[in-house]
Order: C-alpha cells, then sequence, then structure tokens
C-alpha cells in the first residue's frame, strides 16, 4: 500500500471500455494540462496510475465518479457513457491539477508543481439541472477574426468545444447558417457532443433557396424537393453516427415570419396548421429515413411560434421539447416586436409583455433558449456583458419550478466577453451550485471564479463586476432587464449623424422606447441619460485601474481584457453618443465651431474604443475585432467624423486662411509668405479642434 497516490508526469493513463474518439481526445488534454503543471520529469516507473474507463451504460447516462482505491495505487475515473467519462476527465483537469476550464478564454495558466499527492478522494457528479446544455455561437463576428475567409476556423472550434466539455455542457450550434454537414459539425460529433440547430434551420438542413434559388419556398407545392434536402441531411448524420437534437419549425429563408414569403397565410388558424404540418413532416422524415422513433425533437417556442402557440401547446406531437424563448435582454418574455411580427417588426417596448413560460407545470418535456449575448442593432450587447447574473439564475430557477429540464440552449455570442456568466450558468445548470435563491447563487459562486482567476484581489475585482451591471440605463422604465448595451450607443449616434445632416432617405423613425416622443425629444432624454451613466462609467474607469495596477501575469491581462475592456468600451461609447448630441444641437442652431469641436470629442472618444480593442488583440487574440460589425464601432466613428467635418464645412467657409484656422495660428509680420500658409491653415480637422479647445474660451460651455 502506498502512503499516498503521486500524480505527477510520470503517472500512466490506462483506457479501458469502449474507447471513443472524443474519450481519446480528452485524454490527450489531460495529459497536456499534466505538462503544463508538472513539466518535463526524467522517466521513472511510477506506482501510481489513472484509470479511465466507460461503462457505455447508453445515451442518457452521463453522470461520473473520481475515487481513489483503498491501496492509493489508482485512481479511477469512471464514467456511465462517453460523455460521462470525458467530463471526469476534465473534473480532473480542474480539481486535481487547478486548470481553468475557461484557460483558453482567460489566459490564467496553472502554477506549475513536481507533484501532486493524495491520501483520499472521492467525488460523484451530481445530477445536471438541464439534460441537454449547450451553446449557440452565433453574432460571431469576432470570432470569424482569427482565421482566413469568413468562417470561424476549425481550431478554433476545436478549443471551443474543449471548453464546452471542461464545463460539462453536452450540446452546440456551431453558429449562424453552418450546415449539418459542416466541418465543424463533424467535429463537434467527434469529440462527443449533441448537435443543435439554429431555430430557422430546421434539421440543419440548408435553406430551400439555396439549393433552389429560383423557386418558391413552398413546403406543400415543393414537398418532394423539401423531403430530398432533409433526407440527404439526416442520411449524414446517421453514416457519421452524429447525436443531434432535432430543430423542427417553420420560419422564413431571412429568418423571419413565413408568411413574408409566401402569398395565402393572412390568419393566426392558416399560419397554425403550415407550422404544424411542417412540424408533422420533419418529424416523420427523421423516423423514416433511421427507422427509430427514439430520436430528440425541440420546437422553439420563439416570436410567432409563442403567439400562435401558447394557448395551444396540446396541438405539437407529446415527444417534441418545448424551447421557451427569453426576450433577448434575459427576461422570459416574448422579444420586442413580437405583437406585430408581419411586415415589419413594432419595436414598442410594450410589445414585450408576453410571458414566455407555461401557465403551469406541463407533463412533457420543455427547455429554453436564452441569450447573454444579443443583436438586435438597437439597444443590445454585442461586445461586452449586459445580462446581470441575477436576473439569469432568477429566471432559470422559474423555469426549474415549472418542470423546465430538458434543454438549454445559450446565445454566447463571440463567447470571449461571456466567460463570467457563462462559467456561472455552466457551473449552476451542471448541477455544481445548490444555494437557495439567486443571490447566494451568485455568491457562492463569485468566490469560486473570483478566488481561482484574483488571487491578489478577489473581492475588489468581484465589486467591480457587480457594480458594472448597475450601470446601464433602462430603455423600458417599466422593466428592470430592458437596459442599453454597447450596440445602443452606436446605433443612436449613427441615426443622430443622418437626421442631423439631413441625408435623404434616412429620416430616422422613431426608436423603441419612448415612442410618444418625437426623434429630437427623444435624442435629448438619451442625452439625460447619457450625462448620469457616463459619471459613472468614469468612476469605475478610475477604479479598474486601480485594481489592475495591483495585479499580476495572466490575472492582470485577463482583468485588462475582460472587465477592463469591457467598461472602456461602454463608458467611452458613452461619453461619444453624449458628445454626439451636443454637436448635433449646436450643428442645428447654427454654431458650427462648438458643433465641430463636440464632434471631434465624439470621435476622441469612440477612438479610444478602438485604439483598445486593437490593443486586446494580442497573440492569440490577433484578429479578433478585425471583422467586429454587429455594434459597429469603426462605422460610428466615421460618420462621427463626416459630422465633424461638415460642421467645419458649414462653419470655416471656402477660404480656409480667413476661418478657424486663423484664430488659433494669428499673423506674423515676421515670417515669409509660405511659412505664413502653413502656420494658417490646419488641414486636419483632429489638430484644428484641438487648437480650438487650447486656445478658445467657452467652446465647450456644454449644453450638458
Amino acid at each position: 500500500m502506498n502512503d499516498y497516490f503521486t500524480l505527477s508526469a510520470t503517472c500512466p493513463i490506462k483506457l479501458t471500455g469502449k474507447k471513443t474518439q472524443g474519450i481519446k481526445r480528452a485524454i490527450r488534454s489531460l495529459k497536456k494540462d499534466m505538462h503544463k503543471i508538472f513539466g518535463d520529469q526524467p522517466e521513472t516507473k511510477s506506482s501510481c496510475e489513472v484509470v479511465v474507463e466507460n461503462l457505455d451504460l447508453g445515451l442518457n447516462r452521463e453522470n461520473f465518479n473520481v475515487t481513489l482505491s483503498d491501496d492509493r495505487s489508482l485512481l479511477r475515473i469512471v464514467g456511465e457513457n462517453e460523455l460521462g467519462t470525458i467530463f471526469g476527465i476534465y473534473h480532473v483537469c480542474e480539481e486535481l491539477l487547478g486548470v481553468d476550464p475557461f484557460e483558453y478564454w482567460t489566459g490564467c495558466r496553472p502554477s506549475p508543481k513536481s507533484r501532486i499527492r493524495l491520501c483520499h478522494y472521492h467525488y460523484e457528479s451530481p445530477e445536471p439541472r438541464m439534460r441537454f446544455r449547450g451553446w449557440f455561437i452565433n453574432g460571431e463576428d469576432s470570432l470569424i477574426g482569427m482565421g482566413k475567409g469568413i468562417r470561424i476556423p476549425l481550431k478554433l472550434y476545436e478549443r471551443i468545444y474543449e471548453t464546452l466539455l471542461r464545463t460539462r455542457n453536452n450540446m452546440v450550434c456551431p453558429a449562424t447558417w453552418v450546415p449539418g454537414d459542416s466541418l465543424a459539425a463533424k467535429l463537434a460529433s467527434e469529440m462527443g457532443l449533441w448537435l443543435a440547430h439554429h431555430h430557422c434551420e430546421p434539421l440543419g438542413a440548408p435553406f430551400f433557396n439555396k439549393i433552389y434559388p429560383c423557386l418558391t419556398p413552398d413546403m406543400y407545392k415543393e414537398s418532394k424537393r423539401y423531403e430530398e434536402i432533409y433526407r440527404k441531411t439526416i442520411e449524414y448524420y446517421e453514416r457519421n453516427n452524429f447525436k443531434v437534437v432535432y430543430t423542427l419549425g417553420v420560419r422564413g429563408q431571412a429568418d423571419g415570419p413565413f408568411w413574408r414569403e409566401l402569398d395565402g397565410y393572412d390568419t393566426d388558424e392558416a399560419r397554425r396548421q403550415y407550422i404544424l404540418d411542417g412540424l408533422k413532416f420533419q418529424l416523420e422524415t427523421v423516423e423514416c429515413v433511421t427507422g427509430r422513433n427514439d430520436h430528440h425533437f425541440v420546437f422553439q417556442l420563439y416570436l410567432e411560434n409563442l403567439l400562435l402557440f401558447k394557448d395551444r401547446l396540446d396541438e405539437i406531437p407529446e415527444k417534441v421539447i418545448l424551447a421557451w424563448g427569453d426576450n433577448g435582454y434575459g427576461a422570459m418574455r416574448i422579444r420586442m416586436g413580437g405583437k406585430n411580427v408581419s411586415p415589419v417588426p413594432d419595436f414598442d417596448p410594450h410589445a414585450g409583455d408576453i410571458i414566455s413560460l407555461p401557465d403551469g407545470n406541463l407533463k412533457r418535456p420543455q427547455g429554453v433558449y436564452y441569450h447573454v449575448n444579443y443583436h438586435d442593432l438597437r439597444a443590445s450587447n454585442q461586445l461586452t456583458m449586459l445580462v446581470a447574473p441575477k436576473l439569469i439564475i432568477s429566471e432559470y430557477l422559474k423555469m426549474g419550478k415549472l418542470g423546465i429540464k430538458d434543454f438549454s440552449l445559450l446565445n454566447v455570442g463571440n463567447i470571449r466577453p461571456h466567460v463570467y456568466e457563462l462559467d456561472l450558468l455552466s457551473k449552476y445548470l451542471s448541477g455544481r451550485i445548490n444555494a437557495p435563491n439567486p443571490s447566494q447563487v451568485v455568491k457562492e459562486h463569485a468566490v469560486q471564479f473570483f478566488d481561482r482567476r484574483f488571487p491578489d484581489a478577489p473581492e475588489k475585482v468581484a465589486s467591480i463586476y457587480h457594480d458594472y451591471f448597475t450601470i446601464p440605463f433602462q430603455f423600458n422604465p417599466k422593466y428592470a432587464d430592458q437596459v442599453v448595451g454597447d450596440e445602443f450607443y452606436h446605433y443612436f449616434a449613427r441615426l443622430l449623424v443622418y437626421a442631423t445632416l439631413d441625408v435623404p432617405n434616412s429620416t430616422p423613425k422613431a426608436t423603441f422606447f419612448h415612442k410618444e416622443m418625437n426623434f429630437w425629444e427623444q435624442a435629448g432624454w438619451v442625452g439625460e441619460q447619457c450625462l448620469e451613466a457616463s459619471e459613472k462609467w468614469k468612476k469605475l474607469l478610475k477604479r479598474c485601474e486601480i485594481v489592475e495596477a495591483k495585479l499580476e501575469g495572466d490575472n492582470k491581462r485577463f482583468f485588462k481584457e475582460n472587465i477592463h475592456l469591457q467598461t472602456i468600451i461602454c463608458g467611452f461609447s458613452c461619453e461619444g453618443l453624449l458628445r454626439a448630441i451636443s454637436a448635433s444641437e449646436y450643428y442645428r442652431e447654427g454654431k458650427f465651431q462648438k458643433a465641430f469641436v463636440h464632434a471631434h470629442l465624439a470621435c476622441e472618444a469612440i477612438r479610444k474604443v478602438v485604439n483598445e480593442m486593437s490593443e486586446a488583440e494580442q497573440g492569440r487574440w490577433k484578429g479578433f475585432y478585425k471583422y467586429e460589425f454587429l455594434t459597429g464601432v469603426r462605422q460610428t466613428l466615421w460618420r462621427l467624423e463626416i459630422l465633424r467635418n461638415m460642421s467645419r464645412l458649414q462653419g470655416e467657409g471656402s477660404t480656409p486662411y480667413m476661418g478657424w484656422s486663423r484664430k488659433v495660428n494669428p499673423f506674423s509680420k515676421n515670417k515669409d509668405a509660405f511659412a505664413l500658409a502653413e502656420r494658417v491653415s490646419i488641414a486636419d480637422s483632429a489638430t484644428l479642434a484641438q487648437a480650438l479647445i487650447d486656445n478658445t474660451v467657452d467652446l465647450l460651455d456644454d449644453k450638458q
């Protein structure tokens, strides 16, 4: 008998039971982690061994245990199936080796050791709160910048899938409009994950119009062609032994209601029947092609589906999981625009009053499609966190009480900004946090998250993360969840430029908040909110700088590129919009020099965001913000530059040497004409604006 079990670089790993590619990959990851911790050590025979065993008890059994033998010679990792075995391997990586499951995204490397000694160890995995738990990599504009072309590179997919498995998630929807026969989908299957689909891509099959661009996508008239498309996808899954949660549904070819593309569906009854026929057709096609009836299906009650079926749920086949959807801002209500989904969504906040949850505990499988990242090109978040942790857990607790426990698909965007939220929800859904209420769940998780990643200042960092979620202002005072994300500042700033310059065919419509106001009244209201929020962001930024100075190494870099960067993005975007509103007011009043200076300050604030994002593209993150376009920070900057230049054009006149340049570069009798011309005419607007600020009184006598 050994005095203790020694885990070191020379400790062998033995695999027994059914061997799969997913388990072999996880063992390779374990060996890499051991090398990180222990480094290179001389080859010596070890009296200790790690034994990995896959019991292969079926697809529905994902539990595992890790146990040290009585004689302390064997550390046994026993999984009930492939995924359970993989989870057990990664449990050892996290809990015994100390490897951050989000290490790829945080850069927080484990401390090196010569060995790890154990006298006793036993762990049994808890029952997860959701049967299927996974991510939808959606709105992936930053991730595609890390490779060539306009797709997420396969190597990056491998790291995404590994992170999912390290955090005990078992399902992935690889991206927007990625077909089921893609290399990304095949890799997910090889690594052991279940495959899910975008809600507008039934069965993961290609869009009808992609295969038949000249035909109308009418399921009734083109049923044979639809069946052919579906069959090819299903047969591919079967040939390659994919594990699939099949999405059923009928949406339009551009992810909108189908009746925008088909005539004759003007009533709810007609629309409902077309969708029901589609569900039946898709379900029966899967079962016919495979010859089995043990598949998992999901139907997402999203937008029009919720409106059409909330009171008619019994019409949907009982074996189909009903996935309720949040509103994009983390609350289980219908997405804004839900009351009027044809032909153009009405972005009235009161259109989001319908609760997206069952009225009671239904005796059927249910799930959720939830967002921590959301793109609506109005007020949501793409580059930063927005949904408060307490709200996330509060909504999932509600779901648990209503028996929603079969499916959770989380929209995670570009992943990197959302590590904190993703770690929280992964631990909660896998059953590793069991506090009784949202506040205690968040507190228990915070201790784990911040102590591990910021051991030098866990409480100070936790306080910054907490306060970050309190600053965004509400665009709809009726609901606490409806607060502005990074997209808002840029969307509204661009609208403002078009409205100020009266660009033809671009008259701004009343936006989705305070609909009773006209656009300029809304701009005034936004300015008031931004003024208050901007001061809060500045205070939080100061705290970030103080805390960051106390951190070192990997922890410092993660802090800088995560919460500090997100505070910069929100704070300076808010400042940029505030200055743009002032510039617009001065421009419309004919005070062009003041408009010019305030537009310049707006440009500088947004340029700060661009520069800080570029600074965060070091090492493996090269190109991360290269294709950033959904928030559109660079798009905002060049529009504000146009406002700045138009202000100068209107105010300085056609003779530059008689204009504003003269005010800051007075004539000198002692200079020749060439030197005079050089000093008097300042062509660069940024240089001129700063010179005016430095040399002119009252230019910054703000309207705020």
